[in-house]
């Protein structure tokens, strides 16, 4: 799912003619992901991948049909619906060994937007909501877990 989504969304970005390493290292760390766990885990398609998978498609034909620019806001809009399911999972299950993951993404995406000036939605759209997305996730994965022990309860 993610890596469909990620390589539909690197060729948009590739199109616009702006900064594309962002979304090409996350291109490969899904593609890693993929092997790996085709390799040795269990996969099964739910309506998460379902919805991602329209995401893609909608995405794909916005990129061809209309413009590069188009494709990059559906593609970042996919990204986001498809990670709501994850968001979600941490504020029940706060993961502080997951801080710098988010972390590190926060800051690759700081640069990254830093070097797409003049911003554009082509250019700027990924890095500025990984920004946001990274962030809320960072700043979620370090909340105390009794908080979301009581927030489950009600």
């Amino acid at each position: 799912m993610w890596f469909s989504l990620d390589i539909i969304l690197l060729a948009c970005t590739i199109a616009t003619g702006k900064p594309y390493r962002l979304i090409l290292s996350y291109t490969i760390g899904s593609l890693i992901v993929l092997i790996v766990h085709c390799n040795r885990g269990k996969w099964m398609w739910t309506h998460i991948e379902t919805l991602s998978a329209v995401g893609v498609a909608v995405t794909a034909v916005l990129w061809q049909t209309l413009s590069p620019e188009l494709g990059v806001i559906a593609g970042v809009s996919a990204m986001t619906i498809a990670g709501i399911p994850m968001t979600i999972h941490l504020w029940e299950h706060p993961d502080r060994g997951a801080f710098w993951m988010f972390t590190n993404t926060l800051i690759a995406c700081t640069l990254t937007l830093i070097g797409t000036w003049p911003w554009s939605i082509g250019g700027s759209l990924l890095p500025g909501g990984g920004i946001f997305f990274n962030g809320l996730l960072a700043w979620i994965v370090l909340r105390d877990n009794r908080i979301a022990v009581t927030y489950r309860k009600i």
